[in-house]
């Protein structure tokens, strides 16, 4: 699987709402990415403005080609849950998603190659010292709780996800969705393992980089098709827990009140409208 996704219906993987409106948060993204990546190293004034300048291309033509295609899946997503939702919609949005992110991710590659290429030694020094600091905090967050902690962690992100569309969930609601999480398998010691895996790969292609090409290729596997290092065993566990998701999306679909599935409706063809709005702005 590219990216474990644990919060139903997807799109609250597209964007991070967080009370504020999706246009006012796309708008804040170029200062956002910037601020981001400098928790990680001190960046120069010029590094900071070649950066915003490349942050900025690249949300230009995100802005006028790719969202478009985020508010059709949007509306896909309604049309379909206000239909005969099956297990295969779920699957085919799911993947429809998953390529939203590979395209993006191509696209970025080009200007993230130019920036990591000139960052300086004591930079790397900084992103890895930072790398090592997020493991410790991940193996504590999630290897380090118990396997209840952990399936309690998944209960409450789910329902958490879900009421951001439906509004609050009935006890009979919720329970399912508690029952469905539980007959998941947990990988998280896994994904903690693959998250290092990749983060040496990573810190190798810095340390010590290739020819020019090389390194274009390694990024792009690493960015793009993370996926490939996985091993068969961790991909059948991951694609185990991917059919009980889409099955429950589908049957809590069936679950719905009138007045959820409005809600979900309305919150969905709102996300279309807000990202038509965002690609028509000059």
């Amino acid at each position: 699987m590219r990216r474990c996704l644990t919060v139903p219906f997807f799109l609250a993987v597209l964007i991070s709402i967080s009370g504020c409106s999706t246009r006012f948060m796309y708008n804040q993204l170029d200062w956002a990415a910037v601020w981001y990546l400098d928790r990680y190293f001190s960046l120069t004034e010029e590094q900071e403005t070649e950066l915003r300048a490349a942050v900025d291309r690249n949300l230009e033509w995100h802005r006028y080609t790719q969202l478009p295609r985020y508010a059709e899946f949007c509306r896909q997503l309604d049309r379909e849950a206000g239909g005969q939702l099956t297990a295969e919609m779920m699957r085919a949005r799911y993947d429809e998603m998953l390529t939203f992110w590979d395209d993006f991710m191509l696209h970025i590659i080009p200007d993230t190659q130019v920036f990591l290429v000139n960052l300086t030694p004591e930079q790397i020094d900084e992103v890895v010292e930072k790398m090592e600091e997020s493991n410790q905090e991940m193996h504590e967050e999630y290897s380090g709780n118990t396997a209840e902690r952990r399936q309690q962690r998944r209960d409450r992100a789910s329902i958490r996800g879900i009421q951001m569309f439906t509004g609050k969930l009935n006890k009979e609601q919720k329970e399912f969705i508690k029952a469905s999480t539980a007959s998941m398998l947990d990988a998280s010691e896994d994904w903690i393992d693959n998250r290092r895996m990749w983060q040496q790969r990573f810190r190798q292609l810095l340390k010590e980089p290739p020819p020019p090409h090389e390194f274009r290729a390694e990024l792009t596997e690493l960015f793009v098709y993370p996926r490939n290092a996985h091993d068969e065993d961790y991909r059948r566990r991951v694609e185990y827990n991917l059919d009980i998701f889409f099955n429950m999306v589908v049957t809590l679909d069936g679950m719905l009140t009138d007045s959820q599935r409005k809600r979900m409706s309305r919150r969905l063809n709102n996300y279309a409208r807000d990202f038509e709005l965002l690609a028509a702005a000059q």
